[in-house]
């Protein structure tokens, strides 16, 4: 969030979550890609320190989780009355986390194993994508729609986003506004 916040120069920040899409007994047997994008708004705050916005971030984050069953779908639906940018934007950038440290790879006869696939292309702006690999750590890549972004203008946003890593793990006490000059860069966007 505060990445983004530092780039886009808005406070009010609306990430795309996606989370599993099988909340119910009827889906479990079903075999298919069941996923829902959850939209999750936070207002990075003005001062007060790093740690303080982490553990909104975290409830706002558990907040939306909360409630996966409410779909993009609807959401999208209820804001076709709204004016201008409000009806058109969902979500500014997508998150994704996995862990794949426990996850079942056998079921009686049946395998599967992860196929890591190069992605060409996006729907989002920005989509930052993790996976925890367990004793291999954390493997992170973010995908970005060239049409909206130089090269150059990403490798900033990267470098910019390990910094405020860097000086959240130094010394959480300390104010958004400081973690953010940790990085920075051009912030310009091609049009």
């Amino acid at each position: 969030f505060l990445t983004r916040a530092t780039y886009n120069g808005d406070r009010d920040i609306v990430i795309g979550i996606p989370v599993r899409g099988r909340n119910h007994a009827d889906t479990e047997s079903l075999m298919g890609h069941f996923v829902n994008m959850l939209p999750v708004r936070l207002d990075v705050p003005r001062g007060g320190e790093l740690r303080e916005l982490v553990h909104a971030t975290r409830s706002v984050l558990l907040d939306a989780l909360s409630a996966p069953d409410i779909r993009l779908e609807d959401i999208a639906e209820m804001r076709s009355g709204l004016d201008g940018a409000a009806n058109s934007i969902l979500y500014h950038a997508q998150f994704s986390f996995q862990d794949i440290r426990d996850r079942i790879t056998h079921w009686g006869p049946l395998s599967h194993q992860r196929i890591d696939i190069d992605q060409p292309g996006i729907a989002e702006d920005l989509n930052l994508w993790a996976v925890d690999r367990g004793d291999r750590g954390i493997e992170a890549a973010l995908l970005y729609n060239s049409d909206l972004f130089k090269e150059e203008t990403i490798r900033g946003i990267v470098a910019h986003y390990e910094r405020t890593l860097a000086a959240l793990a130094q010394d959480p006490r300390q104010s958004p506004e400081i973690a953010m000059t940790h990085g920075d860069t051009d912030k310009t966007k091609e049009s």
